[in-house]
């Protein structure tokens, strides 16, 4: 058992789990170790072996290791799913790949 430490502790994913400790987020393991520093904004589980993070109001994608696999530069950005995530930069929404490649792409119109 992992004595209470977090403000916010989301389920274990392939032994991970997303943290929350002073309005940081990291990632654990199924021990209490922190595996993923708690560093970023905002993080999400894993899906499609890729974390979705946020950093300075952005939103990226970081690998098992932790290392940031597609670089934060959306303003929004769904969880991975079928190899595929939705996102939105300030022009742009579409699908990417896990790559950070459109695969589809269409004009952003914000909503008035």
């Amino acid at each position: 058992m992992i004595p209470p430490q977090f403000g916010t502790a989301g389920p274990h994913f392939d032994g991970l789990a997303c943290v929350r400790k002073d309005d940081l987020w990291g990632f654990i393991d199924r021990t209490g170790q922190t595996v993923i520093p708690i560093e970023f904004d905002y993080a999400d589980d894993f899906h499609c072996c890729l974390a979705k993070v946020g950093l300075d109001g952005l939103y990226g994608y970081i690998g098992r290791g932790g290392r940031i696999a597609i670089a934060a530069c959306f303003l929004s950005a769904e969880n991975f799913r079928d190899d595929v995530a939705y996102v939105v930069t300030n022009q742009t929404a579409g699908y990417i790949n896990s790559a950070g490649e459109f695969i589809w792409r269409g004009e952003y119109i914000p909503r008035s």
